[in-house]
């Protein structure tokens, strides 16, 4: 049960991360999927918290921003 709610909060503080790179960008969703180099409806579903992300897009998503992985768990 404590793992589900670790899970959880972490996708949460991902969702929240990714929103605010995007934002400080002024990117729209659809070009942070093209720079993040994934399918737009699942980028939305990533700042929605309603997905789990597997490494590989954990690393897209460092790339795409220019970030490293803690940076996508902040806050």
């Amino acid at each position: 049960m404590a793992a589900a709610s670790s899970r959880r909060n972490l996708g949460i503080r991902l969702a929240k991360s990714a929103k605010r790179l995007r934002s400080k960008r002024d990117w729209t969703q659809e070009q942070a999927a093209e720079a993040v180099r994934i399918n737009p409806r699942h980028y939305q579903k990533i700042e929605e918290g309603s997905v789990n992300v597997t490494l590989s897009t954990l690393e897209r998503l460092c790339q795409g921003f220019g970030v490293e992985v803690r940076d996508l768990f902040e806050g």
